[in-house]
């Protein structure tokens, strides 16, 4: 799967949503903006 990444969050469980909702979404956030900026290098 193209720009598939892996992160571990520490202290986590099965609902690590609920658990480490913060660090979850900074994770989600930094790879949404390095697939923002690789289409955009791509482009250029």
């Amino acid at each position: 799967m193209p720009n598939l990444k892996q992160e571990l969050v520490y202290g986590g469980g099965h609902w690590l949503l609920w658990e480490k909702k913060d660090e979850v979404i900074d994770i989600l956030q930094r790879w949404l903006k390095e697939l923002e900026l690789s289409k955009t290098a791509a482009a250029l």
